[in-house]
């Protein structure tokens, strides 16, 4: 095939050279061949020159044309190099007309003709419906259009296909992060069965010892087994009130529930805050309100304030401090009631475009109405992630030490608990259902303390669905 290009002609020809193709000192006729080959292409000048200086007519394969191209468009000569792989677009072989597709609409919207280059990308998928890595190109594109529905659409469409690239799964990371923090409103709900080992968190041991003597517990102070329905929601709405600020209000709740309600354990809080944000920081003053049922009973109504603190460390890390005080009000053992004094650091980090860490790590002093309920902790927490494809693999393991100022009476002893827990989950993307995904999690919880009645052991098993939007 042959391509006409009404541009001055030495110029065409340094570029070529530029690309790294040697040029022969006098004029080559075209090969009678040309149009058989379907990796060949031939380039033909509109204006005539001096036939020694430059050849009038040049054959290049498909390869040698595309980083003709590529030269043209470094040189700002947008246009040459559409028409240069133009000429591509109409090739038999299906990953060469790809290629150029995917090159002019990235020149289209290095004009900033967005709509040129989203129909671009279109025409490719239309032919390659596989093309991960070009609906996420064509989802960012729509989002600069306004159109965030149909960019979750590409990004969904490219998170259903298998064998993804570290390089495409990076970047479909970043795109559908990119749309969750251009967002308004953002939120996410799960729903599903969780069987217990021990509902209510009590102790296994029937009988316990005081000074030596053996008491008896009830049995509604012993550990319960039970199969509850598990829910969770949650909510955020924001709104800029600045070039780098904005306001936020949060909403949420989660909870199991039994046959048996005098075992229900839910949670349901609101909050609004500030938060200030540069290119590489941010911070947070959030106040949050809530209130916490166990059967049909409030137990306590909660008041939090915080201030929050983010920094970007490196293109693959993150640091964060917290601070803040909790205010708890009990209905009926007021003598829980008190403040919590809480400080933590969080270290977050990428190992590959598919690996992740989080590491917390928190200490905390509570104060109440009664001494022997006042308490220090410390402890933390490791996370891990991992994507596999449309497959999200998730790891927890905590370790926290809380320990009492005074003899926790009856008991002669100061109290020392030690708690651990570890958690492994999947969350299964490629099964998908209209944004519903499969969840399942296994968690394990032990608490080793030396007052026996915080002794107690927990096996839980979840299967839900979740979604977020």
């Amino acid at each position: 095939m042959s391509i006409s290009l009404p541009l001055y002609v030495p110029f065409l020809f340094s570029t070529i050279q530029s690309a790294g193709i040697d040029l022969p000192a006098s004029e080559v006729e075209a090969s009678e061949t040309v149009e058989k080959n379907d990796n060949l292409v031939t380039v033909v000048p509109e204006q005539k020159v001096n036939k020694t200086a430059v050849p009038n007519r040049l054959e290049l394969t498909t390869e040698q044309l595309f980083n003709v191209a590529h030269q043209l468009a470094v040189n700002g000569a947008l246009d040459e190099a559409i028409r240069l792989l133009s000429a591509i677009e109409n090739n038999p072989n299906p990953e060469f007309r790809a290629e150029a597709r995917a090159r002019i609409a990235r020149i289209l919207l290095q004009k900033g003709d967005l709509r040129d280059s989203a129909l671009m990308f279109q025409k490719l998928l239309d032919e390659k419906p596989d093309a991960a890595g070009a609906r996420v190109e064509l989802a960012n594109i729509l989002l600069k259009l306004g159109d965030e529905k149909g960019a979750t659409r590409q990004l969904q469409r490219a998170s259903a296909v298998s064998g993804l690239s570290d390089d495409v799964q990076k970047a479909l990371g970043r795109a559908t992060s990119g749309i969750r923090s251009n967002k308004k409103f953002i939120g996410s709900f799960s729903v599903g069965v969780a069987p217990d080992s021990n509902i209510n968190r009590a102790t296994q041991n029937a009988q316990i010892d005081i000074f030596g003597l053996p008491f008896q517990l009830d049995e509604e102070a012993l550990a319960t087994s039970g199969v509850g329905l598990t829910a969770a929601v949650s909510g955020l709405y924001r709104k800029n009130i600045g070039k780098n600020a904005r306001l936020n209000v949060r909403a949420g709740g989660n909870g199991d529930f039994y046959r048996r309600s005098a075992f229900n354990d839910f949670t349901i809080s609101a909050g609004i805050g500030v938060e200030i944000f540069e290119k590489n920081r941010s911070i947070s003053l959030p106040i949050t309100i809530g209130q916490r049922y166990i059967g049909q009973n409030k137990v306590f109504d909660f008041y939090s304030l915080a201030a929050n603190t983010r920094f970007r460390v490196d293109k693959k890390s993150q640091l964060q401090l917290m601070a803040g005080v909790n205010y708890f009000d009990y209905r009926v053992r007021t003598d829980l009631s008190g403040r919590v004094l809480r400080l933590g650091l969080s270290y977050e980090r990428s190992l590959s475009s598919t690996l992740s860490f989080r590491i917390n790590g928190n200490i905390s002093d509570n104060e109440t109405n009664s001494e022997i309920n006042d308490t220090r902790s410390a402890g933390g927490e490791i996370i891990l992630g991992k994507d596999l494809g449309g497959i999200t693999v998730f790891s927890r393991g905590s370790y926290f030490n809380t320990q009492g100022d005074v003899n926790f009476a009856p008991f002669p002893n100061v109290r020392n608990t030690n708690f651990y827990s570890g958690e492994l989950g999947v969350i299964l993307r490629r099964l998908s259902y209209k944004g519903l995904s499969p969840r399942f999690l296994f968690r394990r919880i032990e608490s080793d303390s030396n007052i026996p009645i915080f002794n107690f052991s927990s096996n839980r098993f979840e299967v839900s669905v979740t979604r977020t939007f």
